[in-house]
């Protein structure tokens, strides 16, 4: 697969930049997994409030919980003008996706550990459970 993050986009870096404005926690980063369609996972850095959320993927966001592991899959509504990115369980997921830790119904940061398992399960566009 292209891991297709890095260049390309004048000016425009993930994980850096105008991305994160300070939030009332202070803007607080967690870790977390971003998915473009055609692309690798990779591991970054995420605003941590459902408002950072939804200006980092460009619509409201939805929230699927995994059931076994503490992370939940990040996604928009936006099947109609957006590429196909993954096939996860029963449906596509349209658009950039993200996953994030998820403990206590918040979301957290991502255990190191569990986010290079996920990033190995989520880099084919058919997701193996």
């Amino acid at each position: 697969g292209r891991a297709c993050h890095a260049g390309g986009h004048r000016g425009r870096q993930l994980g850096a930049g105008r991305m994160v404005q300070p939030g009332r926690n202070g803007g607080v980063l967690m870790r977390g997994i971003l998915i473009d369609p055609g692309c690798e996972p990779k591991v970054c850095k995420l605003p941590d409030t459902a408002q950072g959320l939804n200006g980092f993927l460009g619509g409201a966001v939805q929230i699927r919980r995994f059931g076994q592991v503490f992370a939940a899959l990040v996604y928009t509504h936006q099947a109609t003008q957006a590429m196909p990115n993954r096939h996860y369980i029963d449906r596509w997921y349209y658009g950039r996706l993200l996953i994030v830790g998820w403990r206590s119904n918040r979301m957290t940061d991502l255990p190191h550990d569990l986010a290079e398992e996920l990033c190995r399960k989520w880099s084919s566009v058919e997701v193996q459970i």
